[in-house]
């Protein structure tokens, strides 16, 4: 049972983690987007 907690405690990290990573690239691919027209 304690090795399925840390396993779910390790995939909300994961998740966490992926979240991040997807807002991050999101927030460059909208940044780039907007500043393209402009060059």
């Amino acid at each position: 049972m304690s090795f399925l907690s840390k396993n779910a405690v390790q995939d909300v990290h994961n998740l966490k983690i992926a979240n991040r990573v997807n807002l991050f690239n999101l927030g460059q691919k909208r940044f780039l987007h907007t500043i393209t027209p402009i060059i």
